[in-house]
Parts: structure tokens; C-alpha cells; sequence
């Protein structure tokens, strides 16, 4: 049992042991910075920035640069109304294949095996109608079911 008032008494010379061992070790690592694997990664990450600032000498920033990207420009702004240009077109090729399949004669009507379903009361005859990229066959319709 150890006590602590105007001096450091212990009656049990193993707890006395432990303390100094504990001490001395707290007291005897090592500096971080005498570490010589430490030692070594510093420098190289020194050598490291130093090549990084060699080439960055050999190779500046310049106004050419500049130039190169202002003449970019222009040509990005062409692409992207060609790229614009062609998607019109194409879509303008599938409105026209939608429209001539919605023209399509024949039957609008739905599949013999399309179940009934009692709750659903048609207001007319089933029409075909564009939906998304596709055409559809549709029917408007009450319900006295509540959404």
C-alpha cells in the first residue's frame, strides 16, 4: 500500500518495482525524429519535391498555352452543335418511324388474352397513342376504385 501525503511511502517493495519500470520505460522511448526508417522517407520525399521542381522549371507554364486553348474553343463550340445537329436528326427519325407505326392500319384492339377486370369501365374504344419511344395501345377509362 502506497501514500501519498508530504512524501511517497510505500510499504510494498514490489509496487515500488513496477513503478520504476514503468517510469524508466515512459521515460526511454525513443525520439521520433532519430527513427532511421523516418530518416530515410523524409528524404526521399525531399528528393521527391526537389525533381518535381526541376521539371517544373524545365517545363513553365507559358502564354502559348493560352493561345492553344483559346483555339480549343472554338472548335468544342462546333462539335457540340454538330453533336446537337445529329441528335435532332436522329430524333427526328424516330418520330417519324413512331408516327408511321401509329398510322399503321389494323386492329386497335388488346390481346384476346388481357384479363377483365371488373372495376374498370371504358369510355370508349381502345386507340393507339405515343408513349415515350414506343407506341401503345390505350384505353381511357372510370374506376370506382379511390387512389
Amino acid at each position: 500500500m502506497c501514500e501519498f501525503d508530504n512524501g511517497f511511502h510505500c510499504g510494498n517493495s514490489s509496487t515500488l518495482v513496477t513503478l520504476l519500470v514503468v517510469a524508466s520505460l515512459l521515460h526511454a522511448q525513443d525520439n521520433p525524429l532519430n527513427d532511421p526508417d523516418l530518416k530515410a522517407m523524409l528524404k526521399q520525399a525531399e528528393e521527391m519535391q526537389n525533381e518535381a521542381a526541376k521539371l517544373q522549371k524545365q517545363n513553365p507554364t507559358s502564354p502559348d498555352t493560352k493561345k492553344k486553348l483559346a483555339e480549343m474553343e472554338p472548335k468544342a463550340k462546333e462539335e457540340e452543335a454538330q453533336q446537337g445537329q445529329e441528335e435532332k436528326r436522329e430524333n427526328e427519325k424516330l418520330q417519324a418511324a413512331l408516327k408511321k407505326q401509329f398510322d399503321a392500319p389494323g386492329p386497335v384492339a388488346f390481346p384476346d388474352w388481357t384479363p377483365p377486370t371488373p372495376q374498370f369501365k371504358a369510355n370508349g374504344a381502345p386507340t393507339r397513342k405515343i408513349v415515350g419511344a414506343e407506341v401503345r395501345i390505350v384505353q381511357t377509362s372510370s374506376s370506382s376504385l379511390t387512389p
